[in-house]
């Protein structure tokens, strides 16, 4: 059996559409078959088969992660002081205690603030699958908080509506890249994030103060969970053991000759 021709989807793809006010659609939300549905079949039967190495699942989840957060970092100045006519250092010192607790943050599954490390001892407390499920629902509970940020700012015409759209892109694609890691390791996720996560109260916010606050904190903690995984996956793969970096070098060799 052939390879998949692509193990993500396209960034030019399109992210369902918000028609009409703040009511939720009922179409399956984006990050529930990140890389697509029937894509995601296609791979679930290629990998019963075969899978790529421990070494290779992780560059992939790596680079698509550090493509996604630096996308993020490249507006991030911009926007806070678009918005907040602060610096984004004085904003971010300024709320740095407020969050929401149904996103994934420091105390609620994420042990770390944004631009700081995480702690070795939690790096070293779970095992690579343990990661790959818990980051996976980490990150599909922010693509929730994105995807209102992006129907809210098509809305009211913001300025910064095609960033957060494509940041929304870049989330579905390290989505997508967890995904494939688990079906490669035969690892079954929880149930998909519903979007009732985030309450009416979230979602109704005729003020644009608060709106944009709600924005800053959805999208400060998402740039703070792609900090994480790249910090955690980047630790398994330093502390991975020599017979499964010896694989990867061979089949890389194998597949070059």
């Amino acid at each position: 059996m052939s390879a998949p021709s692509t193990r993500f989807m396209k960034t030019t793809e399109k992210i369902h559409s918000h028609k009409g006010g703040h009511k939720a659609p009922e179409d399956p939300p984006s990050y529930v078959y990140p890389c697509g549905k029937s894509h995601e079949e296609e791979m679930n039967k290629y990998y019963s088969n075969s899978r790529e190495s421990d070494p290779e699942i992780l560059k992939h989840i790596i680079i698509r992660t550090k493509s996604a957060l630096s996308y993020a970092e490249s507006f991030r100045d911009r926007y806070v002081e678009s918005t907040f006519h602060l610096s984004f250092h004085q904003h971010h010192a300024q709320w740095v205690n407020h969050k929401y607790d149904w996103l994934p943050n420091e105390g609620n599954g994420i042990p770390k603030r944004l631009g700081k490390n995480v702690d070795p001892i939690h790096l070293e407390s779970k095992t690579f699958d343990e990661f790959l499920v818990n980051i996976y629902e980490h990150l599909q509970k922010f693509a929730v908080g994105l995807e209102q940020v992006v129907w809210d700012q098509k809305k009211t015409n913001g300025k910064f509506q095609e960033n957060f759209r494509m940041s929304e892109i870049h989330l579905r694609n390290v989505l997508c890249e967890i995904r494939m890691a688990m079906i490669e390791r035969n690892v079954t996720p929880r149930d998909h994030v519903p979007r009732s996560i985030m309450k009416d109260d979230f979602r109704h916010l005729e003020s644009a103060s608060y709106r944009n606050l709600r924005d800053w904190f959805i999208f400060r903690d998402l740039m703070n969970s792609l900090e994480y995984v790249i910090q955690v996956f980047t630790f398994i793969e330093e502390n991975l053991p020599s017979s499964s970096t010896t694989a990867s070098s061979s089949t890389s060799s194998s597949s070059t000759s």
